[in-house]
């Protein structure tokens, strides 16, 4: 399981609302199934950003068939010495072009999730946080029973 996180930035491009990052290292197979899920819901707002510092070319291999539609971008972090969790997300969000970052894990995501979240951030456009929950990989179980969405008025 991971932690999803959203975060408002300065955004490069208008016409890009949510960057969503995955860093990696050895996960050619959730790469994999993580492209499946999220490309068919990319929409010209939703770019997705993967940062690989695997020792070996397989999740390269399995990200490039993706790469075509141009909302997706592979990073290879071997060959610009970015390696590490920590300095991947940095680096990852700060090639990110949206208004909004979401960090992700090696997840799935849920059938229209792009589309919930965008709609969310459009809505609410004073965000600056979000958290979204996530499952075991059987689906049996949330990582944190909170009761369903709630807003809260400040920080703390």
């Amino acid at each position: 399981m991971g932690i999803f996180v959203f975060m408002e930035k300065p955004h490069n491009r208008q016409d890009v609302l949510l960057s969503i990052c995955l860093p990696t290292y050895n996960q050619p197979q959730a790469v994999s199934a993580f492209l499946a899920s999220v490309a068919p819901q990319l929409t010209s707002e939703v770019e997705v950003l993967i940062l690989d510092d695997s020792p070996t070319d397989a999740t390269k291999v399995v990200t490039t068939r993706y790469l075509d539609n141009g909302s997706i971008r592979y990073i290879r972090g071997k060959e610009t010495d970015i390696t590490g969790q920590d300095r991947a997300v940095a680096a990852l969000i700060d090639k990110a072009q949206g208004k909004y970052v979401w960090t992700f894990g090696d997840e799935i995501l849920e059938e229209h999730a792009v589309f919930t979240v965008t709609s969310l951030l459009k809505e609410y456009p004073e965000i600056v946080l979000v958290w979204v929950n996530s499952r075991d990989f059987e689906r049996k179980s949330i990582a944190a029973d909170l009761g369903g969405d709630k807003f809260f008025r400040d920080a703390n």
